[in-house]
């Protein structure tokens, strides 16, 4: 079993404001999402030493890439991949949330909002993590 790290110990969670991550979501089909909720998986998974949500992460990001691109090759008509990418959304937002809510991160996390605004959700909660944990461990913040 691996020994879990303190709050300040451990790595730094991807810093970015949730406001970008909203606009670089909406800009990109949400195909920024599917790459920002892999990075907060891959972070997760740092933190903890494994990741159930890392390897679905992948998996979301490959169907969220080849969802747009068969979205544009049919001319907006969705296909198995859009369809797939939309469930395996759900599946990596909820394994991140059950991962983010146990320690040593110990986030408290509203289902509701997760189920619809997923990585904007979670960055708004790391990033203000982020900045206590390095505060508590006397670090500067920038």
């Amino acid at each position: 079993m691996t020994q879990l790290p303190n709050a300040w110990d451990m790595p730094r969670p991807p810093r970015l404001h949730w406001g970008w991550v909203l606009l670089l979501n909406m800009f990109t089909g949400g195909t920024f999402g599917a790459f920002w909720m892999l990075l907060i998986a891959r972070w997760a998974k740092r933190v903890r030493g494994h990741s159930n949500a890392h390897g679905w992460a992948v998996v979301y990001l490959i169907f969220a890439v080849l969802g747009i691109g068969e979205a544009c090759a049919s001319r907006g008509e969705s296909g198995f991949t859009a369809g797939a990418s939309f469930i395996l959304y759900f599946v990596v937002a909820f394994l991140l949330q059950g991962e983010l809510q146990e320690a040593p991160v110990g986030l408290s996390l509203s289902s509701v909002m997760v189920f619809f605004f997923a990585p904007i959700y979670f960055q708004y909660f790391l990033h203000d993590f982020g900045d206590r944990s390095m505060s508590r461990a006397g670090r500067l913040i920038t």
